[in-house]
């Protein structure tokens, strides 16, 4: 992305995927699912949020190195279903802005 001076970026699954090979990153995948060990959540439910994690954490990496915005995809499941992208987008914005934007005094 530096090489390329990136203004903005996605999470694309199939991008995250191949940088799931790369061992620096693999600690960002260990750090999201150590995040739900104690969710009381259990299969495919566990998965999507750890998955939903993992993308945020990458955004957030994202951010460090292109000076605009990073856009996180959905599961592709949504496509055709807008209640659900909305839903999906509502749950997740909140963990990244808090993330992202850490609250500051006013």
């Amino acid at each position: 992305m530096k090489a390329f001076m990136s203004q903005n970026a996605t999470t694309n699954p199939s991008l995250i995927l191949q940088a799931a090979g790369i061992p620096e990153c693999r600690l960002l995948i260990d750090h999201a699912i150590a995040e739900h060990n104690s969710s009381g959540l259990s299969g495919q439910a566990l998965t999507d949020e750890v998955l939903d994690r993992i993308l945020i954490l990458f955004g957030l990496e994202i951010l460090k190195i292109v000076p605009g915005l990073f856009s996180t995809e959905v599961d592709a499941r949504l496509s055709f279903d807008t209640v659900g992208t909305v839903a999906k987008a509502r749950s997740s914005s909140p963990i990244t802005r808090r993330k992202a934007f850490p609250a500051t005094a006013s």
